[in-house]
């Protein structure tokens, strides 16, 4: 019987262990999430400013979710959005060197305030507010003086998500952060800018169709003859990238799924020798690129 008795003293000490660590763990994880969003922020003090409610954090994700987030653009406008999840924020000497974060629910009014002249436009497309979803996610090796932008992307509910990615060699980010000379040796390694279609294209052509009086059947017809006349012209004029690329737009219009245009040169570009080149057929060439609908 004392057998059981100390088993069972020992299983409730551990149960309270386990407890205590958990908020103990949790307690520390959350302190050093909000000390990461706040060195976020700071770094943006010049640009905009921010106001937000809670902190929460994964306790083995240790992602950073703030939520209730406004934040004002100095002398322009407030954007408020539901949530920013911030995964990563790694900053040496007060430059950030690693950032993974994404801002989700960013509800944007289709006003002459934010959009001026547009907004008539992006009325008669069916938008009245913009929902949008904003991911970014880069780093930079100091020692091998490389930049990666994994991803830079904007998500419009009914509307689309386009990508944007890229690799720089040749970088070195405290130079530039001090508007140095070395901005002309960044080298290119590699781009890439994806669209994927959701509703836009049918909304921008159900548009253009009633503006025309005419059915959409009607409008895609006129546009893949006159599509077809300019790729032919091209191609007669010796200028087979250009005949390519709007060959692959004009599937990209026909399917409405996705476009995709890259860069990968065989060896990295540097921005002083794009510069150099006067012919653009030899910087298309020199950087690798390719454009294809998905």
């Amino acid at each position: 019987m004392a057998k059981s008795k100390n088993w069972l003293i020992l299983a409730c000490i551990g149960v309270i262990l386990l407890t205590a660590g958990y908020f103990g763990a949790r307690y520390m994880a959350k302190n050093m999430a909000e000390q990461k969003v706040q060195e976020f922020f700071a770094g943006m003090d010049d640009v905009v400013h921010a106001e937000y409610g809670g902190v929460d954090v994964g306790l083995f994700s240790r992602e950073a979710v703030v939520s209730d987030l406004r934040i004002a653009a100095l002398g322009g406008k407030t954007i408020a959005m539901d949530r920013m999840v911030l995964s990563r924020y790694e900053e040496e000497d007060g430059v950030p060197r690693a950032v993974t974060v994404r801002f989700e629910g960013v509800d944007v009014p289709v006003t002459p305030e934010y959009f001026k002249e547009s907004s008539e436009f992006i009325h008669k497309l069916g938008y009245d507010v913009l929902h949008c979803d904003y991911v970014m996610d880069y780093a930079y090796r100091k020692a091998e003086q490389t930049l990666d932008l994994a991803e830079f992307s904007l998500i419009v509910k009914d509307a689309g998500k386009l990508g944007f990615s890229v690799q720089l060699a040749n970088v070195d980010l405290d130079d530039l952060a001090q508007g140095g000379p070395s901005a002309m040796l960044v080298a290119v390694d590699g781009i890439e800018v994806n669209y994927t279609d959701d509703s836009l294209m049918d909304r921008l052509m159900k548009t253009a169709a009633a503006e025309e009086r005419m059915s959409e059947e009607q409008l895609m017809r006129e546009a893949n003859k006159n599509m077809e006349r300019e790729i032919a012209r091209t191609r007669d004029r010796g200028e087979e990238f250009a005949a390519q690329a709007m060959s692959e737009l004009q599937r990209f219009v026909n399917e409405r799924k996705g476009l995709r245009v890259s860069a990968d040169p065989k060896q990295p570009v540097t921005v002083l020798e794009i510069i150099g080149m006067k012919n653009p057929q030899d910087v298309i060439e020199a950087l690798g690129v390719e454009v294809r609908a998905q």
